[in-house]
């Protein structure tokens, strides 16, 4: 009971208001840290200035290269974490439009099927400095 309790009140404080502007937070530090450049001599910008100079950053890449950008995320177990995260997920879709998010299929099941889609198409990938073999062990 004491595990439930505890799980209960963590999840209640990852998704509080606090924790999901922390979490936004982190994201938008990530994105901006990543993908933000100024110009030398630019006068300081606001975030919300810097939110959209990113996000315009991400969608000219997307046209102009075809690059698709991606944000994977499991949607917690109770209603009310989920709902939070979709809340955190919309807010985040009308900032970065360029960023296609993906909500995944948080069962075992699923995880093993995804498991044989994708180890094919990571055999065709090189790696620096290593070679795959046909039996996927790694050689120098």
């Amino acid at each position: 009971m004491k595990a439930r309790t505890a799980s209960q009140e963590h999840l209640n404080r990852k998704f509080s208001p606090i924790e999901s502007a922390a979490l936004r937070r982190t994201v938008d530090d990530y994105l901006l840290a990543t993908y933000s450049r100024s110009a030398r001599g630019a006068p300081e910008r606001t975030p919300k200035q810097r939110i959209e100079l990113t996000a315009a950053l991400l969608a000219n890449r997307r046209r102009d290269t075809g690059q698709t950008f991606y944000m994977l995320f499991y949607l917690p177990e109770d209603a009310e974490g989920q709902n939070a995260m979709r809340t955190l997920v919309e807010s985040l879709k009308e900032d970065y439009p360029a960023i296609m998010f993906l909500g995944l299929d948080a069962a075992f099941e699923q995880e093993l099927e995804d498991s044989d889609l994708v180890y094919p198409f990571c055999r065709m990938l090189p790696m620096k400095g290593r070679v795959l073999t046909e039996k996927g062990d790694t050689s120098p």
